[in-house]
């Protein structure tokens, strides 16, 4: 070796920032669909405690006049609702996913980052094109194997690997 950097093709960098780009879409757009499942269920469900106890608070009273059996029953219905929304949002844990995909999505607007700079630089060698590919794929393999680890946790299997 005569001690000069090795260049990568252009077409290298560039798959590996069509690689960011296509990354980043996914996580941006699953971390918004998580967000707002999340926020939907969170105020659904506190919407529904919140009417359910006004309309047991406004059953238990003399001067409001309403009948306690049609009360009671939607009442239960109401609350049967909340629980089903309970129950939705402990089983797809929308806010962990957010906040998960959220991280990967910074993790990749840095990496993007790192290469943009150096590629505007006119510094980008094959070696750290190559560094900025393996975080990459590490990013997306440390993705998989939190959400693979939750869903075995959730799932009984905590030992099983």
């Amino acid at each position: 070796m005569n001690g000069t950097k090795q260049m990568p093709e252009d077409e290298q960098i560039q798959f590996v920032l069509d690689k960011l780009q296509q990354n980043k879409a996914f996580f941006a757009s699953q971390s918004a669909k998580s967000k707002r499942a999340w926020i939907a269920i969170r105020t659904g469900t506190i919407l529904i405690s919140g009417v359910v106890t006004v309309i047991l608070g406004l059953k238990a009273t003399s001067w409001f006049s309403i009948n306690t059996d049609l009360t009671a029953n939607i009442a239960l219905v109401l609350s049967a609702g909340a629980t089903f929304l309970a129950a939705v949002e402990a089983t797809f844990d929308f806010r962990w996913t957010w906040i998960n995909y959220s991280l990967t999505l910074t993790k990749l607007y840095g990496l993007e980052d790192d290469l943009q700079y150096l590629r505007t630089a006119g510094d980008v060698t094959q070696e750290n094109l190559d560094a900025v590919f393996t975080e990459l794929s590490n990013t997306l393999e440390g993705v998989n194997e939190n959400w693979t680890k939750r869903r075995m946790r959730e799932g009984g299997a905590v030992n099983a690997e």
